[in-house]
């Protein structure tokens, strides 16, 4: 009895270490699926071409399935920018270097996003940018065509890209500051100073090299150094 219970012990144990060990393999196919659909999400970028002079120029990047993008044009330097969702940037920094009138080539994540920028080396106009399928059926790709031009043309499509997205627009600035009682006696205010840029898009250079993040972060680090010595804000 002493035996055959010994035994009935041995196979339970080595049905708990089986099915334990048949869950273990279950949950790793599990976590490979996730993993495996995570990456699917993110956008695959697999090409860069680059074909031109310093008058007109078309940029094809290629990508592993239909890219949802929008772009616009910013000042100080020229430069057209792509929004892309995630993108995973498998390109070749031989196929990348700057070309033609396109004087630098950026791309990078943006946390929720990611961005193309392309830094003309003067004013340009976007002739076209078009997304289509590939030719062999595999994948699609953004075809962008851009010419040379004045810097009154380009001021027309900034003024007419503000009055399309209306990206410009804002309330007088004597309309946003309130009127009422706005705090109770004693009450620390938080303020949070956001100096904007950094990342993949450090905003306008000057002619002698500054570059606005530059600018903004040192003008947020004292403006949070002066908050902080009123003694009245919690500042971030």
């Amino acid at each position: 009895m002493e035996l055959a219970g010994t035994a009935d012990k041995g196979r339970g144990a080595a049905g708990y270490f089986r099915l334990m060990a048949r869950t273990f393999f279950l949950l790793t196919i599990l976590l490979g699926l996730t993993a495996a659909s995570r990456a699917d999400a993110v956008l695959g970028a697999t090409g860069y071409k680059v074909a031109g002079d310093a008058t007109k120029v078309r940029i094809v990047l290629t990508f592993d399935r239909k890219p949802d993008v929008k772009w616009f044009l910013l000042r100080g330097p020229n430069r057209l920018v792509v929004d892309l969702p995630r993108t995973r940037f498998a390109l070749s920094a031989k196929d990348v270097k700057p070309r033609g009138l396109v004087r630098a080539v950026r791309f990078g994540d943006q946390g929720k996003g990611s961005r193309l920028i392309l830094t003309g080396k003067g004013p340009f106009a976007v002739d076209k940018l078009d997304v289509l399928k590939n030719d062999d059926g595999n994948g699609y790709r953004i075809a962008i065509d851009m010419s040379a031009a004045s810097e009154r043309e380009f001021d027309e499509a900034l003024a007419n890209q503000s009055l399309t997205t209306g990206s410009t627009v804002s309330a007088d600035k004597g309309g946003r500051v309130g009127t009422g009682p706005i705090s109770a006696p004693g009450h620390r205010f938080t303020v949070v100073v956001d100096p904007g840029h950094g990342g993949v898009d450090g905003g306008a250079e000057s002619a002698s090299g500054t570059v606005e993040k530059d600018v903004t972060l040192a003008f947020a680090t004292e403006l949070r150094d002066k908050l902080a010595a009123v003694g009245r804000y919690e500042v971030y």
